[in-house]
């Protein structure tokens, strides 16, 4: 028997420098879902705050285990339909998710890139 029907993780990290979830509202994403999850009476599913998700440049991360679906852009308007639709009923809401597990990679891979280039260009000002 599994611990958790759901294990849902927001990404909440705080950046020194560049965009990130934290500064987006994430926290307030955090509690919008807590409470919908304890409304809808699912202690079966288990909340819990992480760091980055790679996915900076689109604030309102999700991910959503056992599945493995990532949402990325959610806002508190979609709270409700992905407690009522994914994690009572079981089935994502595709319109919010990742399309397919490789356009997730590439996209983290060139977030990754872009973010690397800025972090270069950061240290080069200053030594300069």
């Amino acid at each position: 028997m599994d611990a958790f029907r759901h294990h849902v993780f927001v990404c909440t990290r705080r950046k020194e420098e560049g965009e990130c979830c934290a500064t987006q509202g994430s926290q307030d994403l955090f509690e919008q879902l807590k409470a919908a999850i304890q409304k809808a009476k699912l202690p079966e599913v288990k909340l819990t705050t992480c760091g980055c998700l790679g996915l900076c440049d689109r604030p309102g991360n999700v991910l959503v285990y056992p599945e493995g679906t990532w949402y990325s852009g959610v806002t508190p308007r979609e709270v409700e339909e992905i407690v009522e639709q994914h994690l009572r009923r079981g089935e994502p809401v595709q319109r919010l998710a990742w399309p397919t597990p490789e356009a997730l990679r590439a996209h983290m891979a060139a977030v990754r890139e872009r973010h690397q280039r800025e972090r270069e260009e950061r240290q080069a000002g200053r030594a300069g």
